[in-house]
């Protein structure tokens, strides 16, 4: 319908300027299909991005916050790395720790790593055996951060092969979570030089 489709368009519009976004999800409801396809919007856009599950007090009280948080990301994949509270907007249970950690997000977004930091990660990708097999088997040769708001990262290396999807997500889950940037889309840049 017209109202949704002009919705739509304004909450991409917020979406493009924001510095950080908070998902509001309903408890009472679950994750509806437009909110996976809002939240996706904010990943695409590589705005960090924490999750609010409102209306926590008319739950029961046998509920469980880690279950909501495992069930969401079965759900929804892309959202594993998005910090998620519980709150009631009524009680205002937990609404300033939302307001800390979105505060929390958008500045680690700004944030620029030291060339030791970067080198420390670097070390980490290179020696993770653990690694999916198109990193363990290439040369990787360095690691730069060139740019923040988002976290952007070159990795130059020398291989035989593409890398795959697999890779890029295992390099930004490292970035990511070895780099202080939880809940921070990474940006990554393969630099590729055929062997």
């Amino acid at each position: 319908d017209r109202g949704g489709a002009v919705a739509r368009i304004k909450a991409l519009e917020v979406i493009t300027t924001a510095d950080v976004c908070v998902g509001v999800l309903d408890a009472t409801v679950g994750v509806l299909r437009d909110d996976l396809r809002l939240l996706d919007q904010v990943i695409t856009a590589f705005k960090p991005l924490c999750l609010a599950v409102n209306k926590w007090d008319l739950l029961p009280r046998s509920a469980n916050p880690k279950q909501t948080a495992a069930a969401l990301s079965r759900r929804a994949p892309f959202l594993r790395f998005s910090p998620l509270v519980c709150t009631s907007a009524k009680t205002g249970f937990q609404v300033l720790k939302l307001i800390e950690l979105a505060a929390g997000l958008a500045a680690q977004a700004c944030k620029r790593l030291t060339s030791a930091e970067v080198r420390t990660l670097f070390e980490v990708l290179r020696n993770d055996g653990r690694a999916p097999p198109g990193l363990r088997h290439a040369h990787l040769i360095r690691l730069s951060q060139v740019g923040s708001a988002p976290p952007s990262f070159h990795l130059m290396a020398r291989t035989r092969s593409q890398f795959s999807t697999l890779d890029a997500n295992y390099v930004e889950k490292v970035l990511r979570e070895q780099g202080g940037f939880e809940g921070t889309p990474v940006r990554v840049k393969f630099l590729v030089k055929r062997r």
